[in-house]
């Protein structure tokens, strides 16, 4: 599956984005109330297994487990 993600731009980790200011381990990426349009490209929708956050990595498995619980 491919999800929103941001990349850090000092520490090049790439985390997967929640909302218009955080991230899924509560890192916050934009610290202003609007969007821009260049807030906006740099969000970029990428595969699982390109994101090296283990917090958000970690998340994600916990969603997709209720996820597959869920469809059965």
């Amino acid at each position: 599956m491919h999800y929103p993600t941001y990349e850090h731009p000092a520490t090049k980790v790439i985390h997967v984005v929640t909302d218009q200011t955080s991230c899924l381990c509560g890192e916050v990426y934009n610290s202003f109330y609007q969007l821009t349009r260049r807030d906006l490209r740099n969000i970029k929708f990428k595969d699982v297994g390109t994101i090296n956050c283990t917090e958000c990595r970690n998340k994600l498995k916990e969603v997709q487990r209720d996820l597959v619980s869920v469809k059965s």
